[in-house]
């Protein structure tokens, strides 16, 4: 397993716009991408807490991918409140 291949891809999709837009239109092409196992690839296509958790991805990291997955979690998860709080755009 390769964390660090996962934990990139998530820092990736944070950072990079276009392969955020691109990860929501084909998941599958993106993760290609990245040096990863088949059974990393089916755990992170499954998303769930439970595959993140397999993986050994930190909670914190999951919710990055988690907005990733659906981008309507962002308004669901208290941490975007303390981004408005400390002036960081939670869009």
């Amino acid at each position: 397993m390769s964390l660090v291949q996962v934990h990139a891809l998530v820092r990736d999709l944070y950072r990079q716009p276009d392969l955020f837009k691109r990860f929501q239109q084909t998941p599958e092409d993106v993760l290609r991408d990245y040096d990863i196992t088949a059974d990393e690839r089916a755990q992170l296509l499954d998303g769930s807490p439970g595959a993140l958790h397999a993986l050994g991805m930190h909670p914190l990291v999951q919710m990055v991918y988690g907005v990733a997955k659906n981008p309507a979690m962002k308004t669901q998860l208290a941490v975007t409140a303390y981004l408005h709080d400390i002036g960081v755009d939670a869009s």
